[in-house]
């Protein structure tokens, strides 16, 4: 008889946990005004949608941290290379990187809004900021680490640096880019909310942080954790789209590193 697999007992957790949650807040143990329950939140879901409110938040949310994630890869991943492969960017950039990261992006916020104004730019910049460091920082480390034999190999094959560049640090490249890119992705959601809270426009189609923030304000537990659901959604569907590349990469050539 085969075992249940893992995603029918992650289900069946979730079931219980939703209807536990259900039973508490439906039999008064915890106040329907403090904390909604799972159908006041499908019921608040449903009002949105039909009113079309909810697919303009879900549109501007996406919008933000797809463009942010975008950016944080295409600038971090070169510059990460280059540090990694490259001593006289190392030099130069190792200690700026190291201290221009220490800062919190939501120190950011004011000079964001100050130089782009609220809207799009201004999140674009924080999540740009937040997601562009694990890039930098994981290729960097990781490229320094690369398996000094096959360097030398390659190079007593009369390998020049460009080939030594394609056929040794681009494929070792590659497993340190997803793994940035698996933490980069919780980071600029994280960012996204603090950018939408702060930096966002308001009104209908301001994005999901914002819808959080002014629902709260009328106490509508319902709305803020449908908001908050829609977060971990984002995530969850973003690491299963890295899940789905890992797939690919296993056809690509890997390089050893050193300890």
């Amino acid at each position: 008889m085969s075992r249940p697999r893992p995603i029918v007992f992650r289900l069946l957790a979730i079931a219980m946990f939703l209807t536990s949650w259900q039973i508490l807040v439906s039999g008064g143990f915890i106040s329907s005004l403090f904390l909604a329950s799972p159908v006041q939140v499908l019921y608040a879901g449903a009002s949105l949608l039909a009113s079309g409110e909810l697919q303009s938040d879900i549109a501007a949310s996406l919008v933000r941290v797809i463009v942010g994630f975008i950016l944080a890869a295409a600038i971090g991943i070169p510059v990460g290379i280059a540090m990694g492969t490259v001593k006289t960017f190392r030099l130069l950039l190792d200690g700026i990187v190291h201290v221009i990261r220490q800062i919190p992006g939501i120190a950011w916020l004011p000079l964001a809004i100050l130089f782009f104004g609220l809207g799009n730019n201004a999140a674009f910049f924080l999540i740009t900021y937040v997601a562009i460091w694990p890039f930098v920082v994981n290729l960097e480390d990781g490229l320094q680490n690369v398996d000094q034999s096959l360097i030398r190999a390659a190079r007593s094959l009369g390998a020049r640096r460009v080939q030594l560049f394609f056929r040794v640090y681009l494929p070792a490249a590659v497993q340190y880019i997803y793994s940035a890119a698996w933490i980069a992705v919780g980071l600029a959601l994280r960012a996204l909310i603090v950018a939408e809270l702060a930096a966002a426009v308001t009104g209908p189609g301001a994005g999901i942080g914002y819808m959080i923030i002014y629902y709260a304000s009328f106490l509508r537990t319902d709305i803020v954790i449908l908001g908050m659901a829609l977060f971990a959604v984002f995530g969850f569907a973003g690491l299963q789209l890295l899940v789905l590349m890992k797939r690919f990469l296993k056809w690509m050539p890997s390089v050893e590193t050193g300890a």
